[in-house]
């Protein structure tokens, strides 16, 4: 236990740790008891749908979950109209839903631990339900972007009844607000938790899913097959891409509250899509970066795919602590100020053979993304924390298990044959590279980063948390982990400073600044 806590307090960098996202909101306390049936389950809702009591809304909600899930178990998913016979007579079922939608099983989301405090529950009509396509290894070749837990996202089922016709109808509730039922237009119900409920649930019983934070941070390289962009969903159309980055000894689990809370907003919802950046945070920030830009790449080529241009010079980054150093690679122009600040020398002049260099040259040589117009760093280290150095520094090191071949021959031959570079020398020092050691104020990356520029015409925006409510001018504002002076960049087009620890992208606030920056985005 002492270990962990060092270990926390040396790479505070970290996002949140799994399970401290806050809470989500309530489910129906309705219960599908004695629906064995689709037949059962289409007539206790119809008998329940125009009562204004609390327990018979909460049973019709229940039946209509349970019928869709029926209707799915019976059909297979059809479009065909099915003819169900039961007690309360004969009607013939028709369903619907998005084009775009796919899945193999409708999921109800389990149950919330808290009331609804948030705003991530709507109340109306229909049953909140999410729509599950599975994961499979054929699947994955056809959809790269595709999680480990499949795709995952809420649905709305809903009711209507006319006569002896019945039309189920799968809704997406982040497009749409109401819906027409009886010939009235009502409010769509929807629980925009219920996905991260849900993922919470698998990760914790099915631990090949996806990456423990602490784990990827001490064993990375045991996870590199993991590094990579994906979605809970097909790439749309439409939508603009908005990628979010983790930070040390964290995953992309951190970020699901705030996409949750933010695709609750039809606004972003209908102009948006999230995407996440997944990494093994033990490995140094270049690599992660290189990786980063690969991700990018594979998300182009699938947007391209799928007939998106809503992407082009649109897409949107945003990163949490050590994600935002991920984040601000992609945005930098590097010349051959890398190679030489890390290994004294331009790339021709070092006695390594064409394969080192080839495996150097996505780490230490790059050029902005032209696809990407807009950032957002949210406690990020600029200029490095101390944290990562003495003592508690120490500790984080030494139980990172990185190899150095991890990092490809070149690394490892370059104690011997480029001795008095600046990076040889400090792997004398202190060992392989790590994201560790890359955080220190006295790292050559930390140091480069900086002097390198950010494309023209980016815009940036800082998000910064300011844990004890000091004065900014005081030398020890800061998160509890990266003090103000190295998260502030100057020029930016905004800094919101909150009064949060290091998980500021967890506040309310800084929700509310995410929202307010995408919604500013869409009108330029």
């Amino acid at each position: 236990m002492l270990r962990r806590l060092l270990l926390l307090a040396a790479c505070g960098l970290a996002a949140c740790l799994p399970g401290a996202c806050q809470s989500a909101p309530r489910p129906s306390a309705a219960t599908s008891a004695g629906i064995d049936t689709l037949a059962d389950a289409v007539a206790r809702a119809r008998a329940t749908a125009t009562s204004n009591t609390s327990a018979d809304r909460a049973a019709c909600t229940a039946a209509t979950q349970r019928a869709a899930i029926l209707w799915l178990a019976q059909t297979g998913g059809s479009t065909k109209p099915v003819t169900v016979h039961g007690g309360t007579g004969t009607f013939t079922l028709s369903a619907s839903w998005p084009g775009s939608l796919l899945f193999d099983e409708l999921v109800v989301a389990p149950s919330a631990k808290s009331d609804d405090s948030d705003g991530l529950l709507r109340e109306g009509v229909g049953a909140p339900l999410l729509a599950h396509w599975k994961y499979s290894p054929e699947r994955k070749v056809h959809h790269p972007l595709m999680s480990e837990a499949g795709y995952i996202v809420p649905v709305t089922a809903t009711l209507d009844f006319r006569g002896s016709k019945v039309a189920l109808c799968l809704h997406d509730p982040r497009l749409e607000q109401t819906v027409v039922i009886g010939g009235h237009c009502q409010t769509l119900a929807a629980d925009f938790a219920a996905v991260d409920r849900w993922i919470q649930r698998e990760l914790q019983t099915n631990k090949q899913l996806g990456m423990s934070g602490l784990s990827a941070l001490r064993h990375s390289d045991e996870h590199l097959s993991k590094i990579g962009i994906f979605s809970l969903e097909p790439p749309s159309r439409d939508r603009i891409p908005v990628i979010l980055v983790h930070g040390l000894m964290s995953r992309p689990l951190t970020w699901q509250h705030a996409s949750s809370a933010l695709s609750a907003d039809p606004g972003i919802a209908r102009r948006y899509q999230f995407y996440y950046f997944r990494y093994p945070t033990g490995v140094p920030v270049a690599y992660s970066a290189a990786k980063c830009r690969e991700g990018l790449a594979l998300l182009k080529r699938e947007l391209d795919r799928a007939g998106n241009t809503a992407y082009r010079h649109n897409m949107v980054l945003i990163g949490h602590s050590m994600g935002g150093l991920v984040s601000k690679s992609q945005l930098q122009s590097s010349g051959d100020r890398v190679w030489i600040a890390t290994m004294g020398a331009k790339p021709a002049d070092l006695h390594l053979s064409k394969a080192q260099l080839d495996e150097l040259r996505p780490m230490l040589e790059f050029e902005p993304n032209p696809d990407v117009s807009r950032v957002v760093f949210v406690c990020t280290p600029h200029r490095g924390s101390k944290l990562a150095m003495g003592f508690l520094g120490s500790i984080g090191r030494r139980l990172i298990k990185l190899p150095v071949t991890v990092l490809g021959t070149a690394i490892s031959v370059l104690p011997s044959a480029a001795p008095s570079s600046p990076l040889a020398q400090q792997m004398s020092k202190g060992g392989s590279p790590s994201s560790i050691g890359n955080l220190s104020p006295e790292s050559l990356y930390v140091k480069e980063s900086m002097k390198l520029p950010l494309k023209p015409g980016l815009h940036i925006h800082s998000i910064i948390g300011n844990k004890k409510g000091l004065p900014l001018d005081d030398p020890k504002c800061s998160d509890g982990v990266v003090p103000y002076t190295s998260a502030h960049l100057n020029g930016v087009e905004s800094e919101l400073v909150v009064h949060s620890g290091h998980s500021a992208h967890e506040r309310p606030e800084t929700i509310a600044e995410l929202r307010r920056i995408l919604l500013l985005h869409l009108a330029r």
